[in-house]
């Protein structure tokens, strides 16, 4: 029993992945005005999609954000990324290169506003072994503002 308490509180007190310094990436937004439809089950980004409350008759365009990372610098040790959405549902996973620019998500505004999908995602850089080296958090609150590893940065 004395060894789990142990265990317990020494992974308690262990540190949290670092932040990847800001020098070595971008985040940018790219806005366009889409339809709410079907998402496309073989696209990994528009598969994202989700439902929203809103009722909308006509099928009017909505105000919907593409979100990409440039990886401005690699270190010798990092392999892969691995992109999770909303804390918990891991959505790709692919092997990086320096200058490589990955689309992580995409949405429409309202959806992420009402944090019903696409609010907080976190790319992790992992080593060959798939251990995190470093990550990026990208996180939206119910007002539209975005914060990129704990600064905000600006508003939908």
């Amino acid at each position: 029993m004395l060894f789990v308490a142990a265990l317990y509180l020494l992974s308690w007190c262990q540190d949290e992945v670092p932040y990847k310094p800001d020098n070595e990436f971008a985040v940018k937004f790219a806005f366009t005005f889409n339809k709410r439809g079907e998402a496309n089950k073989t696209d990994l980004v528009l598969s994202q999609v989700a439902t929203s409350t809103y009722d909308r008759p006509d099928n009017s365009p909505l105000p919907f954000m593409e979100t990409t990372l440039e990886i401005l610098k690699k270190s010798d040790q990092e392999y892969k990324i691995r992109v999770v959405r909303d804390n918990d549902q891991q959505v790709a996973k692919k092997k990086i290169v320096a200058g490589m620019i990955v689309s992580v998500f995409s949405g429409f505004v309202d959806d992420i506003k009402d944090q019903i999908a696409g609010f907080n995602h976190t790319i992790y850089f992992l080593d060959k072994d798939g251990n995190p080296l470093s990550r990026v958090v990208i996180e939206f609150d119910e007002d539209g503002f975005y914060s990129v590893n704990g600064k905000k940065r600006g508003k939908l």
